[in-house]
């Protein structure tokens, strides 16, 4: 702080108060205070006089109802501070972070991303401390490191400080969420894709809120460790889940299986048997292949939820009560009218499907496909399989389509050969273990899958294609899209989160709208049939169509694909 000498040669107006009683300097540790900024001046009948002694700032006071203070020289009211609307601001992207080990880093690249076109002159930074201190410039993150928030020139903060600061917070409380939800999910599951970590958000929130939850998606996808993971997110974590496959069993073993039957009620039932929703009483039950469940027991199962866990064991008609969340999977297109017309009763599913979370195919997540590589070793060996595979290797494997999603990936490992240095698994040898057990469609030349991706190739087998399955423009599509992208970013600086942003907001919208055939659509209309364009393009579910399409018509449609 500057000595009553400096204040009085910088502020000539205010020199007869600086002389009037001696000078008390407060020393205030903070960036948003400049060192040379506001003279106050206590009287002896407890009156405040305050003189702004031109800081670049400015001077703010809050009052409280019935406070008077008397303020020295031009008073500006100000209810709206210019800068300060939180909703210029926009947020951060979300941190792109793999694992726990570079969480911290990922949410600084993040934050410092956001900050660059601001007009606050601050730089985010990670420190080992996992204190915050008590100026609100230090953030604890849930890896315990800290996030630092400096100023660059050394200077004050100007006034929208405080809601960039507030931003801040917001956004490093949801990032701590994910990782929390990261490090809590099922041992051995892997959640590496951006795709996927949103899918386990989802799934967390709807354990916490309680939400009866179907998991629909392709088989060997991960559903039934989300279920475990929804009941380590529950409030009934600490009690039993149980767990029941519907198209293993018919439809009294099914029923017994789930409510239990008394001894005798059929064939084979030589003693009581306990149900599984019994078993679940106050935990989580997880209903896997739920469109296979015969309609008799879905009978049961309506009336057990309309009544609140009434039920009767088979063969005894002493009702029983239990207290039990359901949890339910499906590769089935349960979501459809169309299809539980004839599989599923509507009741039933709508009582079920409090909230619907769709599992992404493994084709869709090359992330977790390397992840789950860097994770395995080869057979009988240390080698991982990530080192093992050569480049072309692995780009083969993340080509594939993986029909079998997690199984496909572990009998893949299993039949890798044995090698002992790195990178020596050509795209042969994979392309082998890939195809063994598969089989081929009648007709198909047992060719790699190399050459039968080749040019030469693709025209051998032109005459064999459908009449609707037509070739794509991939030249012109990735044109457009990039096109679009860099009119819109600029020379912006080059990282990973900016290619996914190329690819989620600009390629797929493209690819979605040009192989559907509506590439002039102008409006999204709701007669669009969304789930028939997903089976179309193999996409996981309608609404990501409607998503994509919805961007480009806002990007390419309602404006020059080259407009700023």
């Amino acid at each position: 702080m500057p000595d009553a000498n400096r204040l009085r040669e910088d502020n000539r107006d205010v020199a007869g108060a600086i002389d009037a009683q001696p000078i008390q300097t407060a020393r205030i540790e903070s960036l948003r205070v400049s060192a040379n900024h506001l003279l106050v001046s206590a009287t002896n009948d407890g009156d405040l006089d305050l003189y702004e002694l031109h800081s670049r700032n400015g001077t703010s006071i809050r009052l409280i109802p019935g406070q008077r203070v008397r303020i020295q020289g031009e008073v500006l009211i100000d209810l709206a501070p210019r800068g300060s609307s939180a909703t210029s601001l926009g947020e951060p992207r979300p941190a792109d972070w793999t694992d726990e080990t570079d969480f911290g880093t990922q949410v600084v690249i993040a934050i410092n991303e956001w900050l660059a076109p601001q007009t606050v002159d601050l730089r985010a930074e990670l420190t080992v401390s996992g204190r915050a201190d008590s100026l609100g410039a230090s953030f604890h993150l849930a890896d315990d490191h800290a996030l630092q928030v400096i100023s660059l020139s050394g200077g004050t903060y100007d006034s929208q400080i405080g809601v960039v600061l507030d931003r801040i917070r917001g956004y490093i409380h949801e990032q701590n969420l994910r990782l929390e939800q990261f490090l809590r999910r099922v041992d051995g599951m892997v959640v590496a894709s951006p795709i996927m970590r949103e899918v386990l958000r989802r799934v967390a929130e709807s354990a916490e809120q309680g939400r009866r939850t179907v998991l629909l998606g392709p088989t060997g996808a991960g559903k039934e460790w989300l279920a475990r993971c929804y009941h380590r997110y529950s409030p009934r974590s600490k009690g039993p889940f149980a767990a029941l496959n519907c198209a293993l069993l018919d439809r009294d073993l099914l029923y017994a299986q789930l409510f239990g039957a008394r001894r005798g009620s059929f064939t084979g039932a030589v003693q009581d048997i306990q149900g599984l929703v019994e078993a679940s009483h106050e935990g989580t039950l997880f209903l896997d292949e739920l469109g296979e469940m015969s309609l008799d027991v879905q009978k049961a199962l309506l009336r057990f939820l309309d009544t609140r866990g009434e039920y009767q064991r088979l063969g005894d008609p002493k009702p029983r009560h239990a207290d039990v969340q359901l949890v339910c999977a499906s590769n089935a297109g349960l979501d459809e009218a169309e299809y539980r017309m004839k599989h599923f009763r509507d009741d039933l599913w709508y009582r079920l499907s409090s909230a619907v979370i769709r599992v992404p195919p493994l084709r869709e997540r090359p992330e977790d496909v390397i992840a789950f590589f860097q994770l395995k070793s080869l057979r009988g060996g240390t080698l991982r399989v990530a080192d093992a595979l050569s480049p072309a290797a692995m780009r083969s494997v993340l080509a594939d389509p993986l029909p079998g999603n997690f199984r496909d990936l572990e009998n893949f490992v299993d039949r890798l050969p044995m090698v002992q240095r790195p990178g020596e698994i050509d795209v042969a040898a994979a392309e082998a273990a890939l195809r063994e057990g598969r089989g081929r469609p009648s007709g198909t030349p047992d060719l790699p899958l190399s050459v039968r991706d080749s040019g030469r190739f693709r025209k051998m087998r032109q005459q064999d294609r459908p009449p609707d399955n037509r070739t794509v423009d991939w030249e012109g599509m990735l044109t457009s899209a990039v096109a679009a992208f860099v009119a819109d970013h600029g020379d912006s600086v080059a990282s990973w989160g900016e290619l996914q942003t190329l690819v989620e907001k600009y390629l797929k919208p493209v690819f979605v709208a040009q192989t559907t055939d509506l590439g002039n659509i102008d409006d999204v209309s709701k007669s669009i049939n969304y789930s028939a364009l997903a089976r179309k393009l193999n996409i996981a579910d309608g609404s990501t169509v409607k998503m994509h399409l919805t961007r480009y018509v806002e990007r390419f449609r309602q404006r020059k694909p080259n407009a700023p």
